[in-house]
């Protein structure tokens, strides 16, 4: 489900995400991979930077590989989105970010999403 930016603050894009992304150094707080980095994942998960060029879309597509650019997303460590404090943001690429959120998004796809936050009270 796509991400709904009305339920942040408007300070979201402008100050805390420029902030959180500048102490992480533009990588993923957990595997290290660049913001904007291009190339791949092998079956293992693992990322594979590449250059953007013909040999290697011809080598991606003989060996079975789609091409991606990673995208640093912020993530609420709690899970709560009021929380915006520093502490509780870290700058993660998708795969990450997803690994961290696969529990609360099982217990939404379980329960539903609103029957899910209001057990967190």
């Amino acid at each position: 489900m796509p991400c709904d930016y009305n339920e942040y603050p408007d300070s979201w894009f402008t100050e805390i995400r420029p902030r959180i992304l500048l102490r992480a150094d533009n990588k993923c707080e957990e595997c290290g991979v660049e913001n904007a980095a291009y190339g791949y994942r092998d079956k293992g998960g693992k990322f594979h930077a590449l250059i953007k060029n013909e040999n290697n879309f011809e080598f991606m597509k003989r060996a079975g590989y789609k091409g991606i650019t990673i995208v640093l997303t912020i993530s609420h460590t709690d899970h709560n989105k009021e929380h915006n404090g520093d502490d509780n943001l870290r700058a993660l690429c998708q795969k990450c970010h997803l690994e961290h959120d696969k529990n609360e998004h099982a217990l939404n796809r379980k329960y539903g999403k609103r029957e899910n936050q209001m057990s967190m009270f």
